[in-house]
């Protein structure tokens, strides 16, 4: 916009320059025909030796030169403007540029404590998940024992005699007599297999 209304501006000076040269070149051709009218020759001979055909009479030569005067400071004015508008431009865009570098490098650094924070959180979930499992398996190992020593007696229908259930195995250089343990409810079923999968 502003480039435009300084062209604007321009171009009706040079349009205003180029009348006023206009009428200082018809208001010139109106005096020479007013002076080449006289009936004298002799006249006109002097008048076309006072002034030539291609010179200007002062005052259309002062007129000329004001013109020519303001069309140069118009054009230098039109310069300096042009320079100063892209000077601007350049420190708009280097200002714009290193704010979108400051913006990506804060907007990185906020990326990577996310990232960090987020790991930390999968660890700590982790290590809680390693624990809660290791802790089940305990409780598990637990329960067993108690109803173990709860029923020293115990064991499954069926099943064989384990040194687990019934202590030590006696040894073999002392005869013992086979005695069967008398068989005992089997006992209720905990959640420990599931415990252990988790």
């Amino acid at each position: 916009v502003f480039v435009f209304r300084k062209q604007h501006s321009t171009s009706k000076l040079s349009q205003r320059a180029v009348e006023a040269l206009r009428n200082s070149v018809a208001a010139s051709s109106c005096t020479r025909r007013q002076k080449n009218a006289s009936p004298s020759t002799s006249s006109k001979l002097k008048q076309q030796l006072d002034f030539p055909a291609h010179v200007l009479p002062p005052g259309d030569q002062i007129n000329m030169a004001a013109l020519l005067e303001r069309l140069a400071r118009a054009h230098d004015e039109e310069r300096r403007e042009q320079t100063a508008y892209i000077g601007d431009l350049k420190k708009a865009n280097t200002a714009l540029l290193a704010a979108l570098e400051r913006t990506k490098k804060r907007n990185q650094s906020k990326l990577h404590r996310l990232e960090q924070r987020m790991a930390g959180i999968l660890e700590t979930h982790s290590m809680q998940l390693n624990l809660l499992r290791s802790q089940q398996g305990v409780d598990c190992q637990l329960q067993l024992r108690h109803q173990i020593s709860s029923n020293p007696s115990g064991g499954h229908q069926g099943g064989p005699v384990t040194a687990s259930f019934y202590g030590p195995i006696p040894h073999l250089s002392s005869p013992q007599p086979l005695v069967t343990p008398p068989s005992a409810p089997r006992p209720p079923r905990t959640n420990c297999s599931t415990a252990t999968e988790l």
